[in-house]
């Protein structure tokens, strides 16, 4: 039965094009991954920032016109607080920003938008910033 099941599974990724969007096409917007520059250690899922530096952030992404940069401190209803860091509109020279971020930094969410090339389908990912001084 678990056979099946990851049969199943494994067909289902594959006809989607490795999307489970079931509204997916092959030309929306897709990040396939991200990296950043700096060897900053990680403390689980967060990734620990010096005080006031900065943060190269990398992305591969196809189907692609834009990439938006974004920043919501973490917390229950902040996402009002959420502020562009920054965007890139050249794909030539690869989808990237510098964030030049706060030395007293707050805990955030990184959240990268690519925006399609028809300027209304967006993929995103999420990672997270603290200084790990706690």
């Amino acid at each position: 039965m678990k056979l099946i099941l990851k049969f199943i599974f494994l067909f289902v990724l594959i006809v989607s094009n490795g999307s489970l969007n079931a509204n997916a096409s092959s030309s929306d917007p897709f990040i396939k991954d991200y990296w950043i520059k700096e060897n900053y250690k990680k403390n689980g899922v967060w990734y620990c920032l010096p005080e006031g530096g900065s943060l190269t952030i990398n992305v591969n992404a196809i189907n692609t016109k834009e990439i938006l940069f974004w920043a919501t401190p973490t917390g229950t209803g902040t996402y009002y607080l959420k502020k562009l860091i920054g965007k890139d509109n050249n794909e030539d020279d690869g989808w990237s920003i510098i964030w030049k971020y706060p030395s007293i930094l707050v805990n955030s969410h990184i959240e990268v938008t690519a925006i399609g090339n028809d300027g209304k389908k967006e993929d995103k990912f999420l990672f997270n910033v603290t200084d790990c001084k706690k």
